[in-house]
C-alpha cells in the first residue's frame, strides 16, 4: 500500500525530529549561520526569477541587438 504524500511527510518529519532533535538544539558557529543565510538568499532569488520568467516568458528570451 503507497502512503500519501501528507501522511509520508509527517513519517520523515517524525523520523527526522528523533534523529536530530538532541543536535538542533544548539548553535551553530557564526561562520556557519552566514554560509546558511547566504544560500537561503539565493535559493529565494533562484525562485523568484523561475516564477517571474513562469508569468512572463518573454522576460527569459535574449535581448536582440539593435
Amino acid at each position: 500500500m503507497t502512503m500519501s504524500t501528507p501522511v509520508l511527510l509527517v513519517a520523515i518529519g517524525r523520523q527526522l525530529q528523533v534523529e536530530y532533535s538532541p543536535t538542533a538544539g544548539e548553535s551553530l558557529p557564526t561562520e556557519i549561520e552566514e554560509l546558511l543565510a547566504q544560500l537561503v538568499a539565493l535559493e529565494a532569488d533562484r525562485r523568484e526569477s523561475a516564477e517571474f520568467e513562469t508569468m512572463h516568458p518573454a522576460a527569459a528570451l535574449p535581448k536582440r541587438p539593435s
